[in-house]
């Protein structure tokens, strides 16, 4: 008599459980493949984590500048799984750009892996061949950082990046010198590279690529602005699409979101729709008005504006989030908040009305 529990196959991968790149793993529910942001709790609001082949879009607070340490976060674990780094930057100082890579945090150590043949380490016979089929890896998930070093405490032994730096100016340049278009053309010149590696098998690493404020004057003319940073971001998600790459991008869209003007508005979503998941960054001392005391423990709101579609499964329903900042981690939390006085009093009162109206007014004759 056969047995009617039959195992479920997934779609197929491009990588075998055998050997996926560094800092990934295969999704249970569709078997994409998902690299970690750095952060368990975002981890958990993306679905599981970054599906490669997407652009992480995230709206830049104004003043704090809270998008550069979650940046600091995306870059650190990209850098602690040995993945390739890509840095896209505006100032004409190589220096500089290396300096922030050079700045990240240092991965805290942690408990190594156990090995399949540690005597310690026993596993009944029903299931060896699913430990022959997922090797224990030998990079952990979701790297916990020490903030007190960073990686020029490495020496020379740091990650492997490559930085992109072009020089704040707003004069007119030529076509082919234009900002977008050597960013572009760079890219895609080291998606390829890194394409033909993996077809190959020499190099199976996934590219972690950071593009810092894109929509500024920096990379595009203030009069073509608009036009030439949303062309950009679907020519970098054709680029993404087809390589072992994620993107992640910050956009400082509080310069137009100010603006009451349509025109404004309409270009901010087509950035948004040119991206795959954003995520909006609304820090507390940027706020004109006064903050409910309630956040008072809290630097600011994390808004999941677009959920991701590409790779996920399952995503949080809740889209609103409180961040603490502290000099360990980056904490993301749900909202929690006291009940109102007010509206508490009205709905006791409306309790005791039902429950008064329900009551028999008829005397009792003894």
């Amino acid at each position: 008599m056969e047995s009617s529990f039959v195992k479920k196959k997934g779609a197929a991968s491009p990588f075998s459980c055998e050997k996926l790149p560094p800092g990934t793993r295969i999704s249970p529910f569709n078997r994409a493949l998902l690299t970690s942001t750095g952060l368990a709790s975002l981890d958990s609001i993306l679905g599981g984590g970054l599906c490669v082949g997407s652009i992480l879009l995230i709206e830049e607070d104004a003043y704090a500048a809270h998008f550069d340490l979650l940046l600091k976060y995306l870059a650190a674990e990209g850098a602690a799984c040995n993945q390739t780094l890509y840095v896209a930057s505006a100032s004409a100082d190589r220096e500089e750009a290396d300096q922030w890579v050079r700045s990240l945090p240092v991965a805290a150590s942690s408990a190594t892996p156990v090995a399949a043949d540690d005597p310690f380490f026993r596993i009944a016979w029903q299931y060896q061949k699913y430990n022959r089929r997922n090797p224990t890896s030998s990079v952990s998930w979701c790297h916990k950082f020490d903030w007190s070093r960073s990686l020029n405490d490495a020496g020379p032994h740091g990650p492997s990046y490559h930085a992109f730096c072009h020089p704040l100016t707003l004069e007119i340049q030529l076509p082919e010198r234009h900002p977008y278009l050597s960013l572009y053309s760079d890219l895609k010149e080291k998606i390829d590279s890194a394409n033909r590696s993996t077809l190959e098998n020499t190099d199976l690493r996934v590219q972690r690529i950071l593009v810092r404020s894109i929509g500024s004057h920096w990379a595009a003319s203030p009069a073509s602005c608009e036009t030439e940073t949303v062309t950009w971001l679907r020519a970098l998600r054709g680029l993404i699409r087809r390589s072992s790459a994620v993107a992640i991008v910050s956009f400082p869209a509080y310069l137009w979101q100010g603006d009451s003007r349509s025109k404004n508005t309409e270009f901010v979503n087509h950035v948004r729709h040119a991206a795959d998941v954003v995520v909006q960054l609304i820090s507390f001392s940027d706020a004109d008005s006064p903050v409910n005391p309630a956040f008072t423990p809290f630097d600011g709101l994390l808004k999941l504006v677009k959920t991701p579609k590409v790779g996920v499964a399952h995503v949080a329903a809740i889209t609103s989030y409180t961040y603490k900042i502290t000099k360990k981690e980056f904490q993301i939390e749900k909202i929690c908040l006291p009940p109102d006085e007010a509206t508490l009093n009205e709905q006791v009162k409306d309790q005791l009305l039902k429950r008064d109206k329900g009551r028999s007014t008829r005397t009792i004759d003894f």
